[in-house]
Protein backbone atom coordinates (compact mmCIF):
# COMPACT_ATOMS: atom_id res chain seq x y z
CA UNK A 1 0.00 0.00 0.00
CA UNK A 2 3.43 2.09 0.34
CA UNK A 3 4.21 1.77 -2.64
CA UNK A 4 0.90 2.82 -4.18
CA UNK A 5 0.82 5.88 -1.93
CA UNK A 6 3.98 7.23 -3.12
CA UNK A 7 2.60 7.08 -6.98
CA UNK A 8 -0.22 9.15 -5.95
CA UNK A 9 1.69 11.78 -4.13
CA UNK A 10 4.28 11.81 -7.21
CA UNK A 11 1.40 12.11 -9.54
CA UNK A 12 -0.49 15.23 -7.48
CA UNK A 13 2.99 16.48 -7.22
CA UNK A 14 2.68 17.08 -11.31
CA UNK A 15 -0.11 18.23 -11.38
CA UNK A 16 0.70 21.00 -8.67
CA UNK A 17 3.53 22.15 -10.55
CA UNK A 18 0.84 23.08 -13.14
CA UNK A 19 -0.99 25.30 -11.40
CA UNK A 20 1.48 26.61 -8.97
CA UNK A 21 2.05 29.98 -10.23
CA UNK A 22 -1.49 30.66 -10.57
CA UNK A 23 -1.87 29.58 -6.77
CA UNK A 24 1.39 30.92 -5.32
CA UNK A 25 2.96 27.51 -4.10
CA UNK A 26 6.85 27.77 -3.79
CA UNK A 27 8.43 24.28 -4.26
CA UNK A 28 12.20 23.84 -1.91
CA UNK A 29 14.60 20.94 -3.55
CA UNK A 30 18.02 20.24 -3.31
CA UNK A 31 19.87 20.67 -6.54
CA UNK A 32 23.02 18.22 -7.89
CA UNK A 33 25.39 20.88 -6.26
CA UNK A 34 23.52 19.80 -2.55
CA UNK A 35 22.18 23.52 -2.38
CA UNK A 36 19.00 24.58 -1.57
CA UNK A 37 16.83 25.93 -4.32
CA UNK A 38 13.13 27.61 -4.39
CA UNK A 39 11.50 27.81 -7.34
CA UNK A 40 7.03 27.75 -8.85
CA UNK A 41 8.91 24.42 -10.76
CA UNK A 42 10.73 21.49 -10.54
CA UNK A 43 13.14 19.76 -12.77
CA UNK A 44 11.77 16.44 -13.29
CA UNK A 45 14.72 14.53 -12.29
CA UNK A 46 14.12 16.44 -8.74
CA UNK A 47 11.04 15.01 -8.21
CA UNK A 48 12.01 11.41 -7.22
CA UNK A 49 14.58 13.04 -4.43
CA UNK A 50 11.82 14.62 -2.57
CA UNK A 51 11.12 18.43 -1.87
CA UNK A 52 9.22 20.72 0.45
CA UNK A 53 6.00 22.55 -0.11
CA UNK A 54 5.68 26.40 0.62
CA UNK A 55 3.41 28.72 0.77
CA UNK A 56 4.00 32.58 -0.82
CA UNK A 57 5.37 33.68 2.66
CA UNK A 58 7.79 31.05 2.72
CA UNK A 59 6.28 29.19 5.07
CA UNK A 60 6.34 24.83 4.69
CA UNK A 61 3.08 23.16 4.18
CA UNK A 62 4.06 19.73 3.21
CA UNK A 63 6.92 17.79 2.64
CA UNK A 64 6.89 15.11 0.01
CA UNK A 65 9.30 12.18 1.03
CA UNK A 66 11.87 10.84 -1.58
CA UNK A 67 10.65 8.13 -3.72
CA UNK A 68 11.87 4.51 -2.71
CA UNK A 69 14.31 2.96 -4.46
CA UNK A 70 14.18 -0.53 -6.10
CA UNK A 71 15.39 -2.09 -3.08
CA UNK A 72 13.34 -0.20 -0.25
CA UNK A 73 10.49 -1.03 -2.65
CA UNK A 74 11.08 -4.83 -2.74
CA UNK A 75 11.44 -4.90 0.92
CA UNK A 76 8.47 -3.12 1.70
CA UNK A 77 6.30 -5.57 -0.83
CA UNK A 78 7.69 -8.14 0.87
CA UNK A 79 7.10 -6.80 4.34
CA UNK A 80 3.05 -6.07 3.33
CA UNK A 81 3.06 -9.65 1.41
CA UNK A 82 4.12 -11.31 5.14
CA UNK A 83 1.57 -9.14 6.85
CA UNK A 84 -1.21 -10.24 4.64
CA UNK A 85 0.15 -14.00 5.40
CA UNK A 86 0.38 -13.54 9.12
CA UNK A 87 -3.28 -12.22 8.74
CA UNK A 88 -4.42 -15.14 6.52
CA UNK A 89 -3.02 -17.87 9.11
CA UNK A 90 -4.31 -15.67 11.87
CA UNK A 91 -7.99 -16.02 10.93
CA UNK A 92 -7.71 -19.88 10.21
CA UNK A 93 -6.14 -20.30 13.44
CA UNK A 94 -8.97 -18.62 15.28
CA UNK A 95 -11.42 -20.13 13.13
CA UNK A 96 -9.46 -23.97 13.93
CA UNK A 97 -8.88 -23.64 17.33
CA UNK A 98 -10.49 -22.46 20.44
CA UNK A 99 -7.40 -22.00 22.81
CA UNK A 100 -3.44 -23.47 22.85
CA UNK A 101 -4.42 -26.30 24.80
CA UNK A 102 -7.09 -27.33 21.52
CA UNK A 103 -4.07 -27.27 19.19
CA UNK A 104 -1.67 -29.69 21.60
CA UNK A 105 -4.67 -32.11 21.47
CA UNK A 106 -4.97 -31.99 17.87
CA UNK A 107 -1.46 -32.44 17.21
CA UNK A 108 -1.17 -36.02 19.28
CA UNK A 109 -3.95 -37.03 18.10
CA UNK A 110 -2.98 -36.79 14.41
CA UNK A 111 0.74 -38.23 15.67
CA UNK A 112 -1.12 -41.20 17.08
CA UNK A 113 -2.55 -41.75 13.45
CA UNK A 114 0.76 -41.33 11.71
CA UNK A 115 2.38 -43.54 14.46
CA UNK A 116 -0.59 -46.30 14.09
CA UNK A 117 0.69 -46.30 10.19
CA UNK A 118 4.29 -46.65 11.17
CA UNK A 119 3.51 -49.61 13.20
CA UNK A 120 1.53 -50.95 10.33
CA UNK A 121 4.81 -50.60 8.11
CA UNK A 122 6.65 -52.06 10.48
CA UNK A 123 4.78 -55.08 10.78
CA UNK A 124 4.84 -55.46 7.02
CA UNK A 125 8.49 -55.66 7.01
CA UNK A 126 8.21 -58.07 9.65
CA UNK A 127 6.03 -60.39 7.41
CA UNK A 128 8.33 -59.77 4.22
CA UNK A 129 11.10 -60.71 6.25
CA UNK A 130 9.64 -64.22 7.20
CA UNK A 131 8.97 -64.74 3.62
CA UNK A 132 12.04 -64.17 2.56
CA UNK A 133 13.73 -66.27 5.28
CA UNK A 134 11.13 -68.84 4.13
CA UNK A 135 12.08 -68.81 0.01
CA UNK A 136 15.93 -68.54 0.85
CA UNK A 137 15.59 -71.51 3.14
CA UNK A 138 13.79 -73.36 -0.30
CA UNK A 139 16.71 -72.19 -2.07
CA UNK A 140 19.06 -73.83 0.08
CA UNK A 141 17.41 -76.99 -0.06
CA UNK A 142 17.49 -76.94 -3.25
CA UNK A 143 21.49 -76.21 -3.63
CA UNK A 144 21.93 -79.13 -0.45
CA UNK A 145 20.25 -81.41 -3.55
CA UNK A 146 22.71 -80.34 -5.77
CA UNK A 147 20.18 -78.06 -7.44
CA UNK A 148 20.03 -74.85 -9.43
CA UNK A 149 17.76 -72.70 -8.00
CA UNK A 150 14.79 -72.29 -10.40
CA UNK A 151 14.73 -68.87 -11.52
CA UNK A 152 11.39 -68.94 -10.54
CA UNK A 153 12.28 -68.85 -6.85
CA UNK A 154 15.16 -66.27 -7.54
CA UNK A 155 12.38 -63.83 -8.84
CA UNK A 156 10.30 -64.33 -6.02
CA UNK A 157 13.21 -63.83 -3.62
CA UNK A 158 14.41 -60.25 -4.95
CA UNK A 159 10.85 -59.09 -5.68
CA UNK A 160 10.66 -59.76 -1.81
CA UNK A 161 13.61 -57.87 -1.11
CA UNK A 162 12.80 -54.90 -3.14
CA UNK A 163 9.00 -54.81 -1.60
CA UNK A 164 10.17 -54.59 1.54
CA UNK A 165 12.88 -51.52 0.53
CA UNK A 166 9.54 -49.96 -0.80
CA UNK A 167 8.38 -50.57 2.75
CA UNK A 168 11.26 -49.10 4.77
CA UNK A 169 11.56 -46.11 2.16
CA UNK A 170 7.74 -45.56 3.00
CA UNK A 171 8.56 -46.04 6.82
CA UNK A 172 11.21 -43.17 6.81
CA UNK A 173 8.59 -41.22 4.78
CA UNK A 174 5.99 -41.42 7.39
CA UNK A 175 8.67 -40.82 10.19
CA UNK A 176 9.77 -37.28 8.00
CA UNK A 177 5.83 -36.32 8.16
CA UNK A 178 5.90 -36.98 11.36
CA UNK A 179 8.23 -34.94 12.46
CA UNK A 180 6.57 -32.13 9.81
CA UNK A 181 3.72 -32.30 11.15
CA UNK A 182 5.08 -31.68 15.38
CA UNK A 183 6.93 -28.81 13.85
CA UNK A 184 4.11 -27.39 12.56
CA UNK A 185 1.68 -27.67 15.25
CA UNK A 186 4.45 -26.29 17.46
CA UNK A 187 4.84 -23.60 14.93
CA UNK A 188 0.74 -23.04 15.21
CA UNK A 189 1.02 -22.98 18.89
CA UNK A 190 3.49 -20.68 19.23
CA UNK A 191 1.46 -18.23 17.30
CA UNK A 192 -1.48 -18.82 19.16
CA UNK A 193 -0.16 -17.49 21.80
CA UNK A 194 1.05 -14.03 20.94
CA UNK A 195 -2.78 -13.46 19.48
CA UNK A 196 -3.80 -14.57 23.13
CA UNK A 197 -1.00 -12.56 24.31
CA UNK A 198 -2.23 -9.37 21.92
CA UNK A 199 -6.07 -10.56 23.22
CA UNK A 200 -5.06 -10.01 26.48
CA UNK A 201 -2.98 -6.55 26.23
CA UNK A 202 -6.48 -5.19 24.42
CA UNK A 203 -8.76 -6.23 27.29
CA UNK A 204 -6.57 -4.96 29.93
CA UNK A 205 -6.88 -1.24 27.49
CA UNK A 206 -10.47 -1.54 28.19
CA UNK A 207 -12.21 0.83 31.42
CA UNK A 208 -15.53 0.55 30.22
CA UNK A 209 -17.40 -1.81 33.00
CA UNK A 210 -20.57 -2.47 30.45
CA UNK A 211 -17.70 -3.74 28.19
CA UNK A 212 -16.22 -5.87 30.75
CA UNK A 213 -19.48 -7.33 31.87
CA UNK A 214 -20.57 -8.16 28.29
CA UNK A 215 -17.30 -10.12 27.81
CA UNK A 216 -17.56 -12.26 30.98
CA UNK A 217 -21.11 -13.07 29.87
CA UNK A 218 -19.75 -14.10 26.61
CA UNK A 219 -16.67 -16.00 28.00
CA UNK A 220 -19.54 -17.70 30.12
CA UNK A 221 -21.36 -18.73 27.44
CA UNK A 222 -18.51 -20.05 25.69
CA UNK A 223 -17.37 -21.91 28.22
CA UNK A 224 -20.74 -23.81 28.78
CA UNK A 225 -20.32 -24.74 24.89
CA UNK A 226 -17.30 -25.87 24.27
CA UNK A 227 -17.73 -28.83 26.16
CA UNK A 228 -19.72 -30.36 22.89
CA UNK A 229 -18.68 -29.86 19.31
CA UNK A 230 -20.53 -30.88 17.20
CA UNK A 231 -18.54 -30.12 14.23
CA UNK A 232 -15.51 -30.96 16.07
CA UNK A 233 -16.65 -34.30 17.18
CA UNK A 234 -18.04 -35.66 13.59
CA UNK A 235 -14.97 -34.67 12.10
CA UNK A 236 -12.63 -36.42 14.84
CA UNK A 237 -14.67 -39.89 15.12
CA UNK A 238 -14.72 -39.76 11.47
CA UNK A 239 -10.78 -39.47 11.05
CA UNK A 240 -10.30 -41.79 13.40
CA UNK A 241 -12.75 -44.39 11.30
CA UNK A 242 -10.62 -43.65 8.14
CA UNK A 243 -7.46 -44.15 10.56
CA UNK A 244 -8.68 -47.54 11.82
CA UNK A 245 -9.91 -48.33 8.08
CA UNK A 246 -6.45 -48.10 6.49
CA UNK A 247 -4.30 -49.68 9.45
CA UNK A 248 -6.93 -52.54 9.33
CA UNK A 249 -6.39 -52.98 5.62
CA UNK A 250 -2.81 -52.67 5.93
CA UNK A 251 -2.96 -55.87 8.45
CA UNK A 252 -5.56 -57.96 6.34
CA UNK A 253 -2.95 -57.64 3.74
CA UNK A 254 -0.16 -58.48 5.67
CA UNK A 255 -1.24 -61.35 6.85
CA UNK A 256 -2.51 -60.46 10.55
CA UNK A 257 -5.75 -60.34 9.85
CA UNK A 258 -7.96 -62.91 7.94
CA UNK A 259 -10.69 -61.11 4.91
CA UNK A 260 -13.74 -62.52 6.24
CA UNK A 261 -12.86 -60.84 9.74
CA UNK A 262 -11.44 -57.74 7.89
CA UNK A 263 -14.76 -57.20 5.83
CA UNK A 264 -16.95 -57.77 9.03
CA UNK A 265 -15.04 -54.88 10.77
CA UNK A 266 -14.83 -52.49 7.78
CA UNK A 267 -18.27 -52.80 7.35
CA UNK A 268 -19.49 -52.08 10.96
CA UNK A 269 -16.64 -49.19 10.99
CA UNK A 270 -18.19 -47.67 7.37
CA UNK A 271 -21.55 -47.66 9.06
CA UNK A 272 -20.99 -46.41 12.27
CA UNK A 273 -19.26 -43.87 10.10
CA UNK A 274 -22.46 -43.27 7.98
CA UNK A 275 -24.81 -43.40 11.31
CA UNK A 276 -22.04 -40.13 12.89
CA UNK A 277 -23.39 -36.78 11.86
CA UNK A 278 -23.76 -33.32 13.17
CA UNK A 279 -27.31 -33.68 13.06
CA UNK A 280 -27.73 -36.85 15.50
CA UNK A 281 -25.34 -34.98 17.36
CA UNK A 282 -27.33 -31.56 17.68
CA UNK A 283 -30.35 -33.85 18.92
CA UNK A 284 -28.96 -36.15 20.89
CA UNK A 285 -29.70 -37.08 24.61
CA UNK A 286 -28.18 -39.17 27.15
CA UNK A 287 -25.25 -41.50 26.45
CA UNK A 288 -25.07 -40.45 22.95
CA UNK A 289 -24.84 -37.41 23.98
CA UNK A 290 -22.06 -38.39 25.90
CA UNK A 291 -20.32 -40.03 23.34
CA UNK A 292 -20.00 -36.80 21.36
CA UNK A 293 -18.76 -34.34 23.74
CA UNK A 294 -16.19 -37.34 24.27
CA UNK A 295 -15.13 -36.85 20.76
CA UNK A 296 -15.28 -32.90 20.95
CA UNK A 297 -11.84 -32.91 23.02
CA UNK A 298 -10.12 -33.65 19.73
CA UNK A 299 -7.97 -36.25 22.09
CA UNK A 300 -9.69 -39.50 23.32
CA UNK A 301 -9.75 -42.72 20.67
CA UNK A 302 -13.27 -43.19 19.32
CA UNK A 303 -12.80 -46.84 20.67
CA UNK A 304 -12.60 -45.37 24.07
CA UNK A 305 -15.55 -43.37 23.40
CA UNK A 306 -17.65 -45.74 22.34
CA UNK A 307 -16.57 -48.27 25.02
CA UNK A 308 -17.61 -46.05 27.91
CA UNK A 309 -20.82 -44.97 26.12
CA UNK A 310 -22.08 -47.74 24.59
CA UNK A 311 -22.12 -46.02 20.94
CA UNK A 312 -21.93 -48.37 17.95
CA UNK A 313 -22.54 -52.11 20.23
Amino acid sequence: MRVFFYCIALTFSVVSLNASANEAVLFRYVNEQGSKVIGYTIPPEYIPKGYEILNSQGMLIEVVPPELSPEEKRKLIEQEREQKRLAQWDALLRNRYSSVEDIYKTKERQLAKIDLRISSLNNEVAAVNQEIEKKQAEAAAQERRNQTVSPELNKEISALFEHRENLKARIVETQENYQQQSDSYDKEAARYKILEQEKTSSEKKTDNPAEESTDRETTSITNQSTKLDCKKAVSNAKDWIDSMLEVGERNQKGGYMNQSEYKKISADLKQMKNKISISECSRATGEVRAFYECMSDGYTHIAQCGKEHNYGS
